[in-house]
């Protein structure tokens, strides 16, 4: 069979990346210093630079499509101490909160109002230990928790709501207006307007690239009201308005099924468990860390098992840690991934997913290097590698707060150990904490309302990253090298039918550090369409960018050479010409030998004088606006 040779070439471009290393400091960027404090609260609705919320844990937060912060509830201090149903909004730009809606004082048992209705005196009631959503039309979502409803009694909750930014309105939207009930599971995979998930606190969170809603486990009350883990994991679809149990156990306190570590089961199962962490990966898969709970055996305690969740196959796979409890963690060298590494059991952490797609976690109640207490350790994950890092902080516990100057960065301040408060991600990358219950400057512990930026992020660059596209039959060979990597973490390889709409297609591990030429390749066997785009996505340790588009054509020769091999004048006819159009020959290594702009429309054909060329193989190149075609030649 003939074999069609097209070969382009993205040039060598610069790609600069944000990352977090270890030497990125902390500021203190608004709240107080010391435990316990109240709430300013201000008017309702109107940003102050002297509002801010009072000290509690518990609480939940969303980020909305503005980039502003949002913070509900907990268990804290409004005007006094108990459980609160305070809303509030913070303006990064202006470092100034704003009370939103809610109460400004403890114990508020809340206005459901009518189900499906949005009314300016809906409020859901008091409560901690909820999990919220955000979705894609900027709506925030809030479900259950520990808390007070109409009929007054503090109990489980498994009310569903939803808050509208713009109309700044609460609507219930499903479960119940009366603490401690009952799931109803119905068939497992199928929607029911009965369904609805138990009242519970402690679940995780997620929503899905279709703007699903998803929650798995926490903790409530079995047949004899005494507390009791669950495992199992629902979906709410907003345009139903239905639940599905989609898998676990109806049954409460169950051992995890782990299986083998970093492979796929449909047996699977995590344990029972309660105050967990959670991220969604750039693929969009669930990933579930630690928290408070049952292994796999009948041990009950702090987990640090990590579990991933693919949608389309209903499936857990077991990633990393131990199936035991009560594991002490293993911190490496700090900034240097390593297979070994691994956070120790805690539950309660603060968790983020870096606009590269890096996992982070922070602190939380459990075990260290060797102890048990608050934690104050940074850690971020690879999914493509499968490594924890170690970045900041340490393995000793109940570790004190240092503040430094409110607003100023430092090598020495720190957030110190806690557990318990909410986390953000402003627009710009940096990760966000506010709160918890934890240490202050002098030692004491208890509630914190203390706001807290890991920013100011250096910029590295990756440079020479040089793409080809091979095609021979049904097989596209890519292959790429860089001339510097800094802290990279691995390659997405892209590919597009139409140039705009891209889909990963697999991903290699970069080499993390290097001064010297890198050379990565990858094979896509694949039925093409008339034409296809390829990209490579890079990811480092704190941010992500693109290499320049290539594109494929299939059975189509717009550039054409003889002879080939070729002594003195080569002799070229090229297609798809409008003016402005460059030429250019350059050798294996990238580098620029001749350049000619050229004149003309259409097909055109031309000559280069290559006598003057040392023997070897080239490659030239003809570049017109984003088109870019190449063919090798071979000098004699």
């Amino acid at each position: 069979m003939k074999r069609i040779l097209l070969l382009l070439l993205c040039l060598s471009n610069l790609i600069s990346t944000a990352q977090i290393t270890t030497s990125t400091q902390w500021t203190w960027v608004k709240g107080d210093n010391t435990l316990d404090m109240p709430g300013v609260y201000g008017v309702q609705g109107v940003y102050d630079i002297l509002n801010k919320p009072g000290a509690r844990d518990g609480a939940i937060s969303w980020t909305d499509v503005a980039g502003n912060f949002w913070l509900f509830g907990g268990n804290g201090f409004g005007t006094s101490r108990g459980l609160l149903n305070d809303l509030w909004k913070y303006d990064v730009a202006t470092n100034r909160w704003a009370w939103m809606k809610g109460s400004n004082d403890i114990g508020d048992e809340g206005e459901y109002g009518t189900m499906g209705i949005a009314d300016p005196l809906n409020d859901p009631g008091a409560r901690h230990l909820s999990i919220s959503w955000t979705d894609g039309s900027g709506n925030l979502w809030l479900f259950g928790g520990i808390g007070l409803s109409p009929s007054n009694p503090q109990g489980f909750l498994n009310d569903l709501w939803k808050y509208n930014p713009i109309t700044n309105q609460w609507t219930w939207v499903s479960g119940d207006n009366i603490p401690d009930q009952a799931s109803e599971f119905g068939t497992q995979g199928i929607s029911d307007p009965a369904n609805k998930p138990g009242s519970r606190s402690g679940a995780v969170s997620w929503i899905d690239a279709t703007g699903k809603l998803w929650l798995f486990g926490g903790l409530s009350y079995d047949f004899f009201l005494d507390p009791a883990y669950s495992n199992d994991l629902w979906q709410y679809d907003p345009i139903t308005g239905e639940w599905t149990w989609m898998k676990g156990n109806f049954t409460l306190n169950e051992s995890g099924i782990y299986g083998v570590q970093t492979i796929p089961d449909v047996n699977n199962n995590p344990g029972g468990r309660t105050d967990a962490g959670n991220w969604i990966d750039a693929s969009g898969n669930f990933w579930l860390f630690g928290g408070e709970g049952f292994d796999e055996g009948s041990g009950i305690g702090p987990l640090n098992d990590l579990w991933r969740y693919n949608i389309a196959s209903n499936t857990w796979t077991w990633m990393k840690g131990d199936n035991v409890t009560n594991q002490i963690g293993v911190y490496g060298t700090a900034g240097v991934s390593a297979d070994a590494n691994k956070p120790g059991a805690r539950f309660r952490s603060y968790t983020w997913k870096d606009p590269s797609g890096l996992l982070w976690l922070y602190g939380g109640n459990g075990y260290g290097s060797s102890l048990d207490g608050l934690l104050a350790d940074l850690w971020k994950y690879n999914t493509a590698s499968n490594q924890w890092t170690w970045m900041k902080g340490d393995g000793n516990v109940n570790v004190n707060t240092v503040y430094g100057s409110q607003g100023t960065s430092s090598p020495t301040t720190r957030p110190g150990s806690r557990r318990g408060g909410v986390t953000f991600r402003d627009p710009a990358g940096n990760l966000w904490l506010f709160g918890g219950n934890g240490y202050d400057a002098a030692g004491g512990t208890d509630l914190l309302n203390d706001l807290w930026k890991l920013g100011d992020f250096t910029i590295v660059p990756v440079t020479g990253l040089n793409l080809y596209v091979t095609r021979v039959q049904n097989e596209v060979q890519l292959s790429w090298q860089t001339e510097q990597e800094i802290n990279t973490e691995h390659f997405e390889i892209e590919r597009s039918s139409d140039g705009i709409h891209f889909t990963s297609i697999g991903t290699l591990n970069a080499a993390g550090n290097s001064n010297t030429r890198i050379k990565y390749s990858y094979s896509d066997y694949y039925s093409f369409p008339l034409t296809s785009f390829y990209r490579i996505k890079v990811y480092d340790t704190y941010g992500s960018s693109f290499s320049n588009t290539v594109v494929l054509r299939a059975g189509i020769k717009p550039l054409q050479l003889f002879p080939n091999p070729v002594k003195n004048i080569l002799y070229v006819q090229v297609s798809g010409i409008s003016n402005g159009s460059v030429i250019q020959v350059i050798n294996m290594e990238g580098k620029k030998l001749k350049e000619q702009i050229l004149t003309g429309m259409g097909t055109i054909s031309l000559t280069i004088d290559v006598s003057t060329l040392a023997t070897g193989m080239y490659v030239l190149i003809v570049k017109n606006g984003t088109l870019i075609q190449q063919q090798q030649f071979i000098k004699q």
